[in-house]
Order: C-alpha cells, then sequence, then structure tokens
C-alpha cells in the first residue's frame, strides 16, 4: 500500500477537522469536499462475459453523462476463449447489453462484437456492431439505442454494399436529440469507391454532403466525411471536389441544404477552378472555422488562409501581415479551435526574406481582429524567432498553449502559458528540480475551464539532471498561482501523475504511477480541490475498497454535477480484471460517517501537512 500526501493550507486542515466531527449539521453539495462515496461496480458480469476457469471479467467504462448514466465495453468469452466484445448501458439502476445481436451479427462460432461509442444527456447511445457471414468478417453495422429499441441507422442500399455483402457504416457525433452523423462505404462490384456522409435525424438515414458531377471522378468514386454535428441538427463536413486539379471543399448541411463555406476568392482558387478546404469546426450558432488552401494566379500554392464562416460570409481571420508573409507570397495560417461565442484560436508561420522560418505565433480571433497571445520574452524570442502552440480555448475567450524556450543553438524546453484576456502569463511548474542542470524545464497545459483554471503536467529531475517523473498542477487565475498535485513520491523518489478531468467548480481528476516502471497494475485514481487537497480516491469508498470486492480504482475522469464519479478499477475477485465504476457521495448517520472516514484515512495511511 502506498502512501499519499495530502497538502492542505491551515485553513483548509480546519475545515477538514470540521467535516470528520461536524458531520451531523453538514450537507455534502459538492465533490470538491472529500465525502464518502459509495462504489458501484459497472459492467456485464454474466456467463458470457466470464471465463469458466479463472472466472476472468474485463469491462471498461467508456463514458457518462450528467444524468448519472454510462456506457462501455465488456470482454466476451466463449468457455476461456476471447470471443468478441459487448457494448452496455448503466441507465442509472441497472446495467443492459446494447448493439445489434440477430444473425447478421453473429458468427457460427458465437463470436460477436458491439461497440458503444457515444452517449448524450437524454440517454441515447450510438455503436457499431460487427457483421458476419459463417465466421468471416463482413463489416459494421451502426446504430442508436433511444432508451427502449436498437435502430440500425446508416447507409445499407445497394450502392453501400459489396458484391460479396460486405458493408461498412461508422458513427461520428450524436446531439442530446438522438440524431447522428457518419460515413458508410461506397462500392462497385468488389471496389470501394470512397465515401458517404450521413445523417439521421430521429427517423431516417439521409445522404448529405455534395455528389454532383464536380464530385465524382470518371471511375464514380464519390467520398464525404463529416466533422461536428450541433444540437440543432446542422452539420459540417468535407466532400473531394473532382473538377479541375481535385480538391476538397467544406460544407454545411443545415437539416435541409448543404452549402459550401470557406474562402472561394481568386486568392484561393487556382486558374481550373480548384480549391481545397478543411479543418473544419463548429458551433451552436451555426458558425464554421476552418482553413483554405492559396494559390498564386498561375496556380501555385502558397499556403492556407484561417477563416470563419458566419451568418452567410466568411471572414478570413489569423495573423497575415508582412511579418507572416514570405516575399514570394506565402502564408500559413491554421484553426485550432472555436467557442460558442465565434472567437477562434490558431497558429500563423512566421518569415523573414525569401525561405527561413521565424516560428509560429498563436494567435485568437475575438470577433475582431486576431491578437498574438503566447510568451514573448527573451526567454521565448531569439534572433527574431519564436514558436508557440494553442492547446485549448474557453467559453470566455481564454486560452492555454506552449511557447518554446530558447538558447542558441537549442531549444530549452516547453514553457505553459495562460491568456487572461489582455495578456499571455507562464504558468507551470519551473525552477528547482523542474529545471535541470542545463536549464532545461518542460510544462505542459491539458485542460481549461470556463473559470480559467488550468492543469498540466511538469517534468521534474533530479540533482543530476536525470528526468525522475511528471508531477501535475493546476493553475488558478483568481490566485494568480500554480499549484503542485503531488502523491508522495515512490520508487527512487520516482513518480507520475495525470489528469483526466478538470471540472468548473475546480475539482480535478487523474491517475498517478509510483514507480518508474509506469506499471498498470499500481496506477491509482485521485482527487484534488483546493480547498481540501490531494485524497487517493479509493480510500474514499465508504468501508474500504477490499470489503467492496475491489483492488484499487485505477483511473478517474468524469464527475457530474450531482457529485457522482466514473472510472475504471481493478477486482481481484475477478481474475484480477478490470471494472467500471460509478462514485455516488452519501451523507450516512453521524457514527456511520465519522468511522467510515476516519477508517479510510488511516487505510490509506494519510498525512495531512499544513502549508505554512
Amino acid at each position: 500500500m502506498h502512501e499519499l500526501i495530502i497538502s492542505y493550507p491551515i485553513e483548509s486542515t480546519v475545515k477538514l477537522k470540521a467535516i470528520i466531527f461536524c458531520l451531523t449539521v453538514s450537507a455534502f453539495s459538492s465533490i470538491s469536499e472529500a465525502v464518502p462515496y459509495v462504489l458501484t461496480p459497472l459492467g456485464l458480469t454474466g456467463p458470457a462475459n466470464t471465463t469458466d476457469t479463472d472466472s476472468l471479467r474485463h469491462s471498461t467504462l467508456v463514458q457518462a453523462n450528467d444524468a448519472g448514466q454510462a456506457i462501455g465495453d465488456s470482454d466476451r468469452y466463449l468457455v476461456n476463449t476471447f470471443a468478441g466484445i459487448n457494448s452496455w448501458l448503466y441507465d442509472g439502476t441497472s446495467t443492459i447489453g446494447l448493439g445489434l445481436t440477430n444473425g447478421e451479427h453473429m458468427s457460427t462460432a458465437g463470436d460477436q462484437t458491439s461497440r458503444a461509442f457515444g452517449l448524450n444527456e437524454s440517454g441515447d447511445v450510438m455503436g457499431v456492431s460487427a457483421r458476419y457471414n459463417g465466421n468471416s468478417w463482413l463489416g459494421n453495422s451502426a446504430w442508436l439505442y433511444d432508451g427502449s429499441l436498437t435502430h440500425h441507422i446508416g447507409l445499407i442500399d445497394a450502392e453501400h454494399t459489396r458484391n460479396d455483402g460486405f458493408k461498412q457504416s461508422d458513427v461520428d457525433h450524436m446531439n442530446d436529440s438522438g440524431q447522428v452523423v457518419g460515413t458508410s462505404n461506397r462500392y462497385d462490384g468488389s471496389s470501394t469507391l470512397g465515401l458517404s456522409a450521413w445523417f439521421y435525424d430521429g427517423v431516417t438515414t439521409k445522404n448529405i454532403g455534395f455528389t454532383g458531377p464536380d464530385y465524382t471522378r470518371g471511375d464514380g468514386l464519390k467520398s464525404s466525411s463529416v466533422w461536428d454535428l450541433n444540437e440543432s441538427g446542422e452539420v459540417v463536413g468535407t466532400s473531394t471536389r473532382f473538377a479541375g486539379d481535385n480538391g476538397t471543399i467544406v460544407w454545411l448541411y443545415d437539416g435541409t441544404n448543404t452549402v459550401e463555406v470557406g474562402l472561394v476568392n481568386s486568392e484561393h482558387v487556382r486558374p481550373d477552378g480548384s480549391r481545397a478546404s478543411f479543418s473544419a469546426k463548429l458551433n451552436e450558432a451555426g458558425q464554421v472555422a476552418g482553413v483554405s488552401e492559396r494559390y498564386s494566379p498561375t496556380g501555385v500554392e502558397l499556403g492556407y488562409s484561417s477563416w470563419l464562416y458566419s451568418g452567410g460570409s466568411t471572414m478570413n481571420i489569423g495573423l497575415s501581415d508582412a511579418e507572416f508573409t514570405r516575399n514570394d507570397g506565402f502564408k500559413s495560417s491554421a484553426v485550432h479551435s472555436m467557442n460558442e461565442a465565434g472567437q477562434v484560436a490558431g497558429i500563423s508561420i512566421r518569415f523573414e526574406g525569401s525561405s527561413q522560418t521565424r516560428g509560429q505565433v498563436a494567435w485568437l480571433y475575438d470577433g475582431s481582429s486576431s491578437v498574438r497571445v503566447g510568451l514573448q520574452d527573451s526567454d521565448h524570442i531569439l534572433n527574431g524567432y519564436e514558436f508557440s502552440e494553442v492547446v485549448a480555448l474557453n467559453e470566455n475567450g481564454r486560452a492555454i498553449g506552449t511557447s518554446t524556450r530558447l538558447e542558441i543553438g537549442q531549444d530549452l524546453g516547453e514553457s505553459a502559458w495562460y491568456f487572461d484576456g489582455t495578456s499571455s502569463v507562464e504558468i507551470g511548474l519551473v525552477g528547482g528540480v523542474y529545471t535541470n542542470d542545463n536549464g532545461y524545464s518542460d510544462s505542459f497545459p491539458r485542460l481549461l475551464n470556463n473559470a480559467g483554471q488550468v492543469t498540466g503536467e511538469s517534468i521534474r529531475y533530479d540533482e543530476f539532471s536525470q528526468v525522475i517523473g511528471i508531477d501535475s498542477w493546476l493553475y488558478d487565475p483568481t490566485l494568480g498561482t500554480t499549484i503542485p498535485i503531488k502523491p508522495i513520491h515512490g520508487t527512487n523518489g520516482f513518480d507520475f501523475s495525470s489528469v483526466q478531468f478538470l471540472g468548473e467548480d475546480g475539482l480535478v481528476l487523474g491517475y498517478y504511477y509510483p514507480s518508474p516502471q509506469f506499471n498498470l497494475h499500481e496506477r491509482k485514481a485521485f482527487l484534488y480541490s483546493i480547498d481540501d487537497g490531494l485524497w487517493d480516491l479509493g480510500s474514499l469508498v465508504i468501508g474500504g475498497l477490499p470489503a467492496n470486492g475491489w483492488e484499487k480504482l485505477s483511473e478517474a475522469f468524469y464527475a457530474n454535477s450531482t457529485g457522482q464519479i466514473f472510472g475504471n478499477g481493478s477486482v481481484p475477485d475477478f481474475g484480477f480484471g478490470q471494472m467500471g465504476y460509478l462514485l455516488t457521495p452519501t451523507v450516512p448517520e453521524p457514527s456511520g460517517v465519522i468511522l467510515a472516514l476516519v477508517a479510510a484515512i488511516f487505510a490509506s495511511r494519510i498525512r495531512v501537512i499544513r502549508n505554512s
């Protein structure tokens, strides 16, 4: 059993005592408090999902929603032989198997595979099931479970069926109305002739995207893909264009019509009429962001322009002045993310003279202009060279990313930054054990919430400049500081932690390894909040993990607004197999809470350290 340090400010230590001794008057309204949890295993546990000799079971929780529902996959066995995967839904009360299970979707030997890929807030599930002819695999069928029935969706007509009966449909996105978008393979006899993009509206599957003469090759090939779907049923995607010198265009389907979006002026269309746009983002307002290829008057490729489609018109965004233009006219920008306000984050390439690039600049389009973001001090600009990336953008126009630390002849790692709407500040863990003797350090931001809190990771070094772990951290803009999230050092001072979830209330969930072998059997989940510090998540289970038949909780990747936590863990009773889990916060009788919490603290050997 590994010991876990919990770091508290002084006032949080007082709060912990109040939790232990005053639970008779406390109400747990948020999982940011280290409250006791009831553990519910999730997954299929019947004979078809259990080996005969050692009772091995292996289930993986994939996604959960705010209603406390979850989806996942469980391995399927015939006696002791792996025989596919069964998808399932935990509906808040019980776990039910999902997928298409008729004769078309089971092999002669009894193999069966269904995978659940998406769960919405209404409890609808989308997924795919394998098709068979005898024991031969014949592709995948797409399906939607609407809470009572499983619907076979996708395109399955003659155009989308190979001459041996093979059909392949895949799901991509689903909204809360149960509408689904995906793709189906096209065929001509035994030959594959591209992809069709489709939209399931709750009743029928419609072929969307462009399919006219300009989008049909001489041999009949047509290919469209979907990128995103919003709650209004609008879809953004791409279609390959074969007129001229080929190319790819971005389109928006509004539920009735499919229209081209992107830049189509002379700068972005070759003399023969060909053009190329891609990398499309879609928000709830129907705005689309993407990039379009640029050309010279003679058709020479000259980079890419970033754009935003809004209200029926497309505007060129990104950085494109002289600093970002090569002397032959080459410019190149890319879109990374877009929020519901139509703000867009991306990058643009810098140039000096005829060919030499001067790095890459991160930018944010704020609705009226594109501004530079990222670190631009002497540590991150050398002889006019800089290199910044964007990682995430929130709904309030705050962004996170990385900037390369520079020294003559080499780079010195990556610095994490946070753009607060006005300027970019360095965040992450720096100096001391986070910088080696050569001045090299690496920090990476990962997640950003709408309050502007950021989680990330920083590499840690020993006195010999050797890497001895990676520490997670939380940056809080209100406090203006980066807070380490550090499980106790394991073997030879090594540990590794990674954040999987950041809630809007600042709750952090993740996992850590106490040894440099990254042994999955040792990985454990943690919970952190500023007020209540760091907890081994398994130590908060009422009665303890062994009494619940569990060895450990190995990851925690989602928490909903009711305080429930979801993840995966190890169950030794199942041949050291894996199960999904649900943790539900609870307030038992006062004496029970005190005993359970104190027992959990001692069981995990947690030490509370007061911070001065």
